[in-house]
């Protein structure tokens, strides 16, 4: 007799747990009609509400101030301003992306309007300069960097996630992440610009020829470069560190403290919508069809099984035999 081998079986991979971020739908939802309800349906995973309602915050905490006995620090509302324009474009990228015909090459429009304008979230960072001379409520004005510059970072992370995804999704992983290391590196040496040099975002579309005549006359020297490197490679760091973070949470899997949440808030859902009905607890679950499913004669066959139904060998047989 002769023996054969058998290979060993591969062990078999344990399914990934679904991510913390993936919420599953109720049975029998169904999406709301309407233009205001598809745009907030597509705006709640884009992170556009806890964005709004952080600013709204923010601009809470300096008109209070300023009613109360006046602002004299920075514009913060004109900058939190600017830092909205890099997530509004990250937006129109993402929106061409859903609401028209697709052509990757339409990416060249919101792109660079949203690099040149990136700076701007990050650079609400550098407003704490301001602190050391508004020595009156000191506690009250660190409330209201604090608001305004987690606010400005929060739109730098959401909008380069966005790009990263649309631009993974369009040429690939590899391309991804090369813009994701461009905007960073953009971010920081942007700040730099701004804080020390004094110019702004749209400049480099108005006065691009004078913004590098004026950068190259300032850092002429190695010497000149040391402090100009060191702090855009700081901000860049810190720009990494905290994208890295908000990826961590964003793809996290889900624990078992939250699958069973999840559970039991789709359970309660269920017995609401049963009681909202008027079905006793003990009822059977109603037929997906419309119509109440008629029984059968006793002795009669069973009706013929349709393409979508399971085959009779996956399914119990409560009817007996022909």
């Amino acid at each position: 007799m002769s023996t054969f081998s058998r290979r060993p079986r591969r062990p078999q991979t344990p399914p990934r747990p679904p991510l913390a971020v993936h919420r599953r739908l109720v049975e029998g939802e169904q999406p709301a009609d309407g233009r205001l309800m598809r745009l907030h349906r597509w705006l709640v995973p884009r992170m556009f509400y806890p964005l709004l309602a952080a600013s709204l915050l923010a601009l809470s905490l300096l008109a209070a101030k300023w009613l109360r006995s006046g602002w004299y620090g920075p514009r913060l509302h004109v900058n939190l301003a600017l830092a909205w324009v890099p997530y509004l474009a990250a937006l129109w990228a993402v929106a061409m992306r859903a609401w028209t015909k697709w052509r990757r090459w339409l990416l060249v429009l919101p792109l660079p309007v949203w690099l040149a304008f990136f700076p701007n979230a990050p650079y609400m960072i550098t407003d704490f300069m301001y602190l050391s001379w508004l020595g009156i409520d000191s506690w009250y004005q660190i409330g209201i960097f604090m608001a305004f510059s987690l606010c400005g970072l929060y739109l730098a992370v959401a909008s380069l996630y966005l790009v990263h995804t649309l631009v993974r999704g369009a040429f690939g992983f590899f391309a991804g992440w090369v813009v994701v290391w461009a905007a960073i590196t953009v971010g920081g040496i942007g700040i730099f610009i701004g804080r020390f040099l004094r110019w702004n975002s749209w400049e480099v579309f108005t006065r691009p020829s004078e913004l590098w005549d004026y950068a190259h006359a300032r850092l002429t020297s190695p010497d000149d470069l040391i402090g100009p490197l060191a702090f855009s490679a700081m901000f860049s760091a810190m720009l990494a560190v905290f994208y890295f973070m908000f990826l961590a949470v964003r793809r996290a899997a889900a624990s078992p403290e939250e699958l069973h949440a999840e559970r039991r808030e789709l359970a309660e859902q269920r017995e609401l919508a049963r009681l909202q009905a008027g079905r006793p607890a003990d009822a059977p679950p109603t037929p997906p069809t419309d119509s109440p499913r008629e029984e059968a004669p006793p002795g009669s066959l069973p009706p013929p099984r349709d393409e979508a139904s399971p085959p009779p060998g996956e399914r119990q047989r409560s009817e007996p035999l022909p």
